[in-house]
This record gives C-alpha cells, sequence and structure tokens, in this order.
C-alpha cells in the first residue's frame, strides 16, 4: 500500500501479525496484517465488519484512527495501517493512577461511545487493552473486531468486563456503560474485579458478580467518583445511567470538584482479555447462572481481613508522615529542605517562574477542549439546552387571510362588474346605445381646433414654437498673428536691436521682438438652430395633437353617433354578460377560487415545534466545561504543558540579596 519500513513485531497470534513500522518523514504507525487462509466464516464476518466500521467512524478524535486498508487476494493478506499508540493495560502497568484520570479516560471514551450509539452500534468488548492513549495523555477506544448492532442476536465480548444480562442473550447500549464503568473500578482497584482477591480467582469474581450481589466500594475512593462508578455497574440495567450523556453530565460535575488523589494502589493487571461469544455453552455453565435469588458464601477468613486492614492503616500512615515531612512548613526566611528548615529561599534558573515550591516553563500552549452540558431534564440540540419533556404536534390544515377552510380545501368568494353589452333587434344596426334603420348614411365629419395657439393642418392641430439660446463665441487672426485671448499679435524682428526701432509695432525689450497688436476676429457658432446676426441661436420647434371630429348631417336628418338617419332610433336592449365558472347576480359576476390548504404542525402555547415534535419554550444555554489532556494543566480556556524543575534553594536571606 505504502512505502514504509518494518521496525518490530510487538504482537502475533494464530490469524494475525501486528508490527511497529516508520516512514521516512520520521512517522511512526501501526501494521497489521491478517492472515486470510486462516479465516473460518465467523471470523471472516468479523474481519469485514470491523472494516466496514472503520468507514463508518473513523473520524472521531477519541477513536482510534485508521489510515488504510487493503485485502490483497494474492498473498491472501488483509493489511491494516493505523495510528501508533499505547493501551492503557500496558502504560499504567505497576504505575498508580490519578482521580483527575479517570475521568479523563470517563470523558474521552464516552465521546467515542456517543459515536457508536448514535449510529445504532454497540462496542461490546471495551476493556484496559482495547483503551490506548496518546503522546498529549488524550485517551481512545479501539478494536471494532466485536462491534454489533442494536438489532444482532450474537454479544461477543470479554467475560471480565462484560455485563451480567448479555450472557442470557439482553443487551443494549447500557452495556457499553456497564464495561466501561468496570474498567474505571479495575483502575482504582490495582488492577483487580469486583470480589477478585487474586490474579487466579477472577473466575469466581465473575460468578459472584453475575448473581446479583451488590458491589462493595473500593477504600481510599472519593464518595463522589465511587457513586459514579458504582451507577455504572448495578445489577439491573434499569438502575444504570440510561446513556453515554448522563455519565458524561456526572463526571464534568465531579471534575469541577477538583478532587485530589490520595496514595492510590498501584495497578498490576490479571489476564482478564480473552474475548469469546458469551452465548457460548462453556460460558453459560460457568457465569450464567440464577442472576438474582443466588446465596453466595464466602471462604474468607477474618484473620486475612484484619491483617489487610492493618497493612491499609501502616501504609497510609506512611505516606501521611512522608507528605508531612515533604511539606513541613517553615518561618518566613527558611525553606524546606528534605524536612529540614534551612535559612534562605527559593529561586530558579532563567525563564522559569517560581510556583507553588516549583520552578515552571511553558513549552507548548493550545485551545482547552470545550464540553458542553445540559442541567438534569435537558438535552443538548443544536447549541441550546432543549426541555426534555416533548409531544407530537398537532396537524392541522390552514388557509391563507380571506379564504375559508372545508376539509383539506380552501376556498374564496371574489366578484366583478359585470361587461354590459346592447344589441338591437333584426333590420337594426347598433350606434352607440340607439338601434338605427338600414336606411343610413355616414354623416359628415369635419376637423377644428378648440385653441386659438394651434393651425389645423389635415387632421392634426399643429402649434409652432421658438427656442433662443446663446451662440458660441469663436475668434481667430485672419491677417496672420498668434491669437492671445481675444487679441492678435505679430512677431517681426526689428530694425536694430540698439535703437530698438520697428517698421510696424512695438519693440519689447523681454524677448527683443516687435509686436504688432490687433483685435481678433469674433465667429458665432450654433450647435442647434440658426445664428439671428445678433448672437442669439434660434431653434424652431412645433407639437401636434389630433384636431376634434365634428359630425354632421344634412337636412332632414337625424345624427346618431357616427350616422344619419330619418327613421326613428331604438334604445338598444342592455344585456350583461359573465365568463364561464361565474354567476350574474344584480349585475355582478361572481366565482369561487378554489386551492389546496396547507397542512402543518403546529404546538400548544409555551411549547416551540422541533421537525415534528413539540418542545417546551424554555431553551437554556448550555454550560462549558473546559478540560485538557492529562499531559496539560488548564489555564482558563488554555491549556499549557510546562517544564517543570526543582527550585535551588539559595541559603541567603532574600533581603541580602542585591539582584
Amino acid at each position: 500500500m505504502e512505502n514504509y519500513k518494518i521496525t518490530n513485531k510487538i504482537g502475533e497470534t494464530d490469524i494475525s501479525k501486528v508490527y511497529n513500522i516508520s516512514y521516512d518523514s520520521g512517522e511512526k504507525r501501526v501494521l497489521k496484517v491478517i492472515d486470510y487462509s486462516k479465516l473460518n466464516d465467523i471470523l471472516k464476518n468479523r474481519v469485514f465488519n470491523e472494516l466496514k466500521i472503520i468507514d463508518l467512524i473513523n473520524e472521531q478524535p477519541n477513536i482510534v484512527k485508521y489510515y488504510n486498508y487493503e485485502i490483497n487476494d494474492q498473498t491472501k493478506n488483509i493489511f491494516i495501517i493505523m495510528e501508533q499508540l499505547k493501551d492503557i493495560k500496558n502504560y499504567f502497568h505497576a504505575k498508580t493512577i490519578t482521580y483527575k484520570e479517570v475521568t479523563k479516560l470517563c470523558l474521552d471514551i464516552c465521546c467515542a461511545l456517543e459515536t457508536f450509539h448514535k449510529n445504532n452500534l454497540i462496542h461490546c468488548d471495551i476493556k484496559p487493552s482495547n483503551i490506548f492513549i496518546d503522546n498529549d495523555g488524550n485517551f481512545k477506544l479501539g478494536d471494532f473486531n466485536s462491534v454489533i448492532s442494536n438489532k444482532s442476536n450474537t454479544y461477543y465480548g470479554t467475560p471480565a468486563f462484560t455485563a451480567p444480562e448479555c450472557f442470557i442473550n439482553q443487551f443494549d447500549k447500557r452495556c457499553d456503560i456497564y464495561s466501561l464503568g468496570l474498567v474505571m473500578y479495575t483502575l482504582l482497584n490495582g488492577g483487580l474485579l469486583p470480589f477478585q482477591q487474586s490474579e487466579n480467582d477472577y473466575e469466581e469474581a465473575i460468578r459472584i458478580r453475575n448473581s446479583g450481589k451488590d458491589i462493595q466500594i473500593i477504600e481510599d475512593v472519593k464518595e463522589e467518583l465511587m457513586n459514579i462508578i458504582l451507577k455504572c455497574i448495578q445489577f439491573n440495567p434499569n438502575n444504570r445511567y440510561n446513556n453515554v450523556e448522563e455519565l458524561k453530565y456526572d463526571i464534568i460535575k465531579c471534575q469541577e470538584k477538583n478532587i485530589k488523589s490520595n496514595n492510590l494502589k498501584k495497578i498490576n493487571f490479571s489476564f482478564l482479555d480473552l474475548t469469546m461469544d458469551v452465548k457460548n455453552p462453556i460460558l453459560k455453565n460457568k457465569f450464567a447462572i440464577t442472576l438474582r435469588n443466588y446465596s453466595i458464601k464466602y471462604s474468607l477468613k477474618q484473620q486475612i481481613t484484619i491483617i489487610i486492614f492493618i497493612l491499609l492503616i501502616i501504609i497510609l500512615l506512611g505516606n501521611y508522615t512522608l507528605y508531612l515531612i515533604k511539606n513541613k512548613p517553615c518561618k518566613d526566611g527558611f525553606v524546606n529542605n528534605n524536612g529540614i528548615c534551612v535559612e534562605g529561599y527559593y529561586k530558579c534558573e532563567k525563564g522559569y517562574t517560581l510556583k507553588d515550591k516549583e520552578c515552571i516553563k511553558t513549552i507548548k500552549e493550545e485551545k482547552a477542549r470545550a464540553n458542553y452540558y445540559c442541567p438534569k431534564g435537558y438535552s443538548l440540540k443544536e447549541g441550546y439546552c432543549v426541555n426534555d419533556s416533548i409531544m407530537h404536534a398537532n396537524f392541522e390544515y390552514k388557509c391563507a387571510d380571506g379564504f375559508t377552510l372545508k376539509g383539506d380545501k380552501c376556498y374564496k368568494e371574489e366578484s366583478a362588474q359585470a361587461p354590459l353589452l346592447h344589441s338591437c333587434p333584426d333590420n337594426y344596426i347598433l350606434a352607440g346605445t340607439k338601434c338605427i334603420t338600414a336606411t343610413s348614411i355616414d354623416a359628415y365629419v369635419s376637423y377644428s381646433c378648440s385653441s386659438a395657439d394651434y393651425i389645423l393642418q389635415g387632421k392634426n392641430c399643429v402649434k409652432k414654437d421658438s427656442t433662443i439660446t446663446k451662440a458660441t463665441k469663436s475668434y481667430s487672426c485672419p491677417n496672420g498673428g498668434v491669437l492671445d485671448n481675444t487679441t492678435c499679435d505679430i512677431t517681426t524682428e526689428p530694425k536694430s536691436t540698439v535703437l530698438k526701432k520697428c517698421d510696424s509695432g512695438t519693440y519689447s525689450v523681454i524677448d527683443k521682438k516687435c509686436h504688432l497688436k490687433y483685435s481678433a476676429t469674433v465667429t458665432y457658432v450654433c450647435n442647434n438652430g440658426i445664428h439671428d446676426g445678433a448672437g442669439n441661436c434660434i431653434t424652431d420647434s412645433s407639437v401636434s395633437k389630433p384636431a376634434d371630429e365634428i359630425y354632421t348631417c344634412p337636412e332632414n336628418y337625424i345624427r346618431v353617433a357616427e350616422k344619419c338617419t330619418k327613421a326613428e332610433t331604438l334604445d338598444a336592449t342592455k344585456n350583461y354578460y359573465c365568463p364561464t365558472d361565474t354567476v350574474l347576480k344584480n349585475g355582478m359576476c361572481y366565482g369561487t377560487i378554489t386551492s389546496d390548504a396547507l397542512g402543518i404542525y403546529t404546538c400548544p402555547d409555551g411549547y416551540l415545534l422541533s421537525g415534528l415534535s413539540c418542545v417546551k419554550d424554555d431553551l437554556k444555554t448550555p454550560n462549558v466545561k473546559y478540560t485538557c489532556s492529562r499531559l496539560y494543566k488548564l489555564d482558563g480556556s488554555k491549556c499549557k504543558k510546562y517544564e517543570t524543575k526543582e527550585p535551588i534553594i539559595v541559603l541567603k536571606r532574600k533581603e541580602d540579596v542585591h539582584e
């Protein structure tokens, strides 16, 4: 697929091998090679299911990034390239973990699970070896080999981290919340599951847990965080968080309390990683026992409990004593030097700032991650907190103003003045509103102008008008010379420059020439019209309009409109006419306009329409909590990574130092 160099092999199974690889650019990634020829039908389905999941959710920042994959039919291999990370099982092994790290892990994995659950997928196999950490302290969820849809009838998981109901084929997205709660419990319990006393008795611990026995709290774990974990791993799914959004809300509130870490146990993980079909008969015989009314008898002796309790007290007292020695307060002018107060003060190297007895320097800064959350009873939607009280919107039909609703149609009656038509009986001709006989003749037509300002020309009345404008003056020198404004200047050489004599004109000492000046000739120019000889331009124009028509008839004739008749006239009959689909009423034409009514969804008062649902009109602005990866510290809305050094102890009083 790509040009890379294999660095080393980091894992191997019967069907696959995993390598660290590097590129010429220095970038490091991981290559997984699956032997396609060794896969049975079930494993093939799971591998190809994993490739589909990669394409679906590969852009979420808290999910392991897959860069490329290829199925090679010739070599019978499947190649997958992904980012290089370290799983938390190896990262935290033989280390202690802080409350801040546990809450950061929970918040990051919740963000990953949101993507799975929104796509109707269940991860099924959340465990320490499937949770990874990058160089900036961000936690990521990986291994999609066991992912199923909500409608699947098979659940593949790791028994040690599988919810009890999954063993009897009852599962939903709350199973992932249960597994995440067990991971947090295990991290804070030194790598041991609930009811597990050693690395070898984890199967017994699973059976006890699946019996429905209440899981006990972990000593020295703060109440706020312990309550969240216990709610995640409730035996009855209905008593757990309903979704990861609710879990995120409580985790963020827990982070706001800034719980400080005690000296927690070191983590030594047991072998708990085997992923299997939880309906396997072997597992069902081991773990799918009566899930509620099953009594468990404990064989732990009281002496062991007392010894463990005493050891815990000794460890706590020892750690507390070391803490008091290291943080022993000293009076002004003295500093704590390994538990001894010595005269002096703390000092940092150039570029470092002293803070809380530690020298720090900012080496990297980036924007903090903004986590938005809403109060209980509200859900985050499109940047607002929306009340969870939702009802279905009412569907109804609406018409525009002036229309009447009938069923799913809108009706409106409109009217207009009916056109008036005149008609005559047979042997008569309509002339205006009169009926005349067919023996009529045309009236004589003559024309006239109503205003004396107009002159009759044919059938038009014409009025002439003149416009006077000033002509443009133009100057020229017809007898020679140079034009200077309105003067012409003829320049000649003098007879003698000494005597300054000229045949004509006047001598100028400036240019030593003779100048004869005379008035320039004036010419008048008209752009429009004709020059009248007095400096004006005359433009003639005319206005024309139709002349008035005058109809006249010979003697013994009567004029009717444009006709002359000897017979008496009749009044024409009045008739009103309406177009098709209208009705005549009192000289008016009435018609009905019909259109389809508009179907809309409506909500009662106090609710807003959202899609096909009604939500309460009390939108709230979500609260924002800024968080940083575990290697950064929050400063307002910025995440800063510090380089720290132990301060230098200067054995002098401050007032004696002049720097």
